[in-house]
């Protein structure tokens, strides 16, 4: 195959630390009582997404067969991924919740489709949105080489900017029969983790799509030891395509249209300015440092602000303000990137 497989598939991802400027603008969520399925009480299913088939001729052939291995599936309509897990309580009441597993599935195929049409970003996007720590990205092989003649660097990129940025489990594998089989493997693993384990889940009034994010972060630091859940219809009705999104989220989207600006740098970016109308009124002070300047001073540290903070940038012109944000070498934004964003965002000529 073409990239690297993860090390590891259980294991969850630590998240960075939240920076002084994070913890001031998270907003403060009110004590609750969750709703808790005890240990022993439930029973976990796999859910299979509807569109999720062999071919139009045998479209249970996965479903089949995952049951032939003993597992638990069923097939449902997914707002979001290919396969997510459900724990359902076992006293007739039909109660249950999303497990923190949930894996997209990509055949080599549909996988170079959905980099030349950008499906391939928006659906990472709306994965790591769904609050989920478990996101696993399952490339299967099919028609690889010939594939791979044409498109080798593109993909390469594409997952490795998948298991090093975005910090997805990713996997890969020879075949459906192969996917089947790790998708048997896992469901086994998620039993044994859970045989013991209560569930906490947070109650459906609470969900709010502009703070659900934060509010895991927040109950995360009150009990690093609990996760917290959702039910099914919450986190079916969250991540509708037609779900609310954040002014932060829309800047990111509108960030990845800009070509040759990685999700990397644009996270950088939006830690220092999460809305358009804090980068547009970024460029604005620095334009009117830049004029109240006097000639024999340009090129002289200068302030820079975003998010509420003052920073400093190494030169006075303005559409230079962001060529330094995102570390070191090829990380930076660089001079001719944030020189495409200030014309995109002041409404200047820009060449695509």
């Amino acid at each position: 195959m073409l990239a690297p497989a993860a090390t590891s598939d259980i294991e969850p991802e630590s998240e960075d630390e939240p920076g002084p400027s994070q913890i001031a603008n998270t907003p403060e969520f009110a004590p609750f009582d969750p709703i808790i399925f005890p240990a022993g009480s439930y029973s976990i299913q796999l859910i299979l997404d509807e569109r999720e088939v062999k071919s139009t001729k045998n479209r249970d052939y996965m479903l089949e067969h995952l049951k032939k291995r003993g597992v638990n599936a069923t097939k449902r309509s997914l707002e979001v991924g290919d396969v997510c897990w459900v724990a359902r309580l076992n006293d007739g009441t039909s109660q249950e919740c999303v497990l923190d597993y949930v894996v997209e599935r990509k055949r080599m195929d549909d996988l170079k489709g959905s980099i030349l049409d950008g499906r391939f970003h928006e659906q990472k996007f709306r994965l790591k949105h769904t609050g989920i720590s478990h996101l696993y990205y399952l490339v299967e092989d099919y028609d690889t080489e010939r594939i791979a003649r044409h498109w080798k660097d593109q993909i390469n990129t594409a997952l490795s900017s998948t298991q090093v940025i975005d910090r997805f489990f990713l996997k890969e594998t020879t075949s459906m029969e192969d996917t089947i089989d790790y998708l048997s493997n896992l469901h086994r693993a998620i039993l044994k983790i859970h045989a013991d384990k209560s569930l906490y889940i947070i109650p459906p009034h609470l969900i709010k799509r502009y703070n659900f994010l934060e509010l895991k972060k927040h109950l995360n630091t009150l009990d690093t030891e609990k996760i917290y859940h959702t039910t099914y219809t919450s986190y079916q009705a969250l991540n509708r395509k037609n779900g609310f999104y954040t002014l932060q989220d829309c800047m990111a989207r509108m960030l990845q249209c800009i070509r040759g600006l990685s999700e990397e740098k644009i996270a950088a970016l939006l830690e220092h300015y999460p809305t358009p109308r804090s980068l547009y009124d970024g460029f604005l002070n620095a334009e009117k440092q830049h004029s109240m300047q006097p000639s024999q001073a340009l090129g002289r540290v200068v302030p820079r602000l975003g998010k509420g903070r003052r920073t400093e940038a190494s030169s006075t012109t303005p559409e230079l303000m962001l060529f330094e944000l995102g570390g070191k070498g090829r990380k930076k934004i660089g001079p001719a990137l944030s020189k495409h964003i200030y014309e995109i965002f002041m409404d200047l000529e820009y060449e695509t």
